[in-house]
């Protein structure tokens, strides 16, 4: 059965990317759940290790939470609430804390 409820809060992944800032080094199509495969990998370019497992364990937390709250908006909805459909586009940073920056 397909959900009727609207997420409030939608996440599209954005890959792994490399910390150094000095490599451009990005790869977009490595789905977050593939993510527990490259622990501990080294940036092809530069060497650098592109994910931690403190990050790793960062990003987790932000999808469950993120989780969470779209179950109690699909609870409010279930009770009569609307949400809004405008969007704010939002970029999250996870290495070594996790940043929020809205566009």
């Amino acid at each position: 059965m397909k959900n009727k409820f609207i997420d409030i809060i939608k996440f599209e992944d954005s890959g792994l990317h490399c910390d150094n800032s000095n490599c451009d080094w990005e790869n977009k199509g490595i789905h977050r759940k593939l993510w527990d495969k490259f622990l501990n990998s080294s940036c092809p370019k530069c060497g650098e290790n592109i994910l931690t497992k403190g990050d790793l364990n960062r990003a987790k937390l932000f999808f469950f939470i993120i989780n969470i709250c779209n179950k109690v908006g699909y609870f409010f909805q279930w009770l009569g609430w609307k949400p809004n459909p405008k969007f704010v586009e939002a970029y999250a940073e996870m290495h070594k804390e996790i940043k929020i920056k809205i566009k």
